[in-house]
């Protein structure tokens, strides 16, 4: 088993303005955090254009007062409590850190 060494083990972080730029990035380059719906990216992009510091906020609803959801039928249902983290990992390759975003079910 290969071990990372300690400076370039991969960290969970909470979404931050600081690492949005990347996150950008992930989503302009294709990749979704909804597998079932990839034009979330899109609706991700268009939301953190709005107004990115209100996007990074609905991302941590430890609470469940986000909006409700909608699902398929077109019913609501009340948003259950839940958050994202980021995985950061660093990469040392002269351009600065580089970022890896995946969604956490926790």
């Amino acid at each position: 088993m290969r071990v990372a060494p300690p400076d370039r083990k991969a960290i969970l972080v909470w979404p931050a303005q600081e690492y949005l730029a990347g996150y950008m990035a992930v989503l302009q380059r294709g990749w979704s955090p909804d597998n079932l719906r990839p034009e979330v990216a899109h609706e991700e992009l268009q939301a953190i254009d709005e107004d990115s510091s209100k996007f990074l906020g609905t991302l941590v609803d430890k609470e469940g007062l986000g909006p409700a959801i909608q699902l398929p039928d077109g019913s609501l249902v009340p948003r259950l409590p839940g958050y994202r983290k980021w995985i950061r990992k660093p990469e040392q390759h002269g351009s600065g850190d580089r970022l890896r975003f995946r969604i956490e079910l926790l």
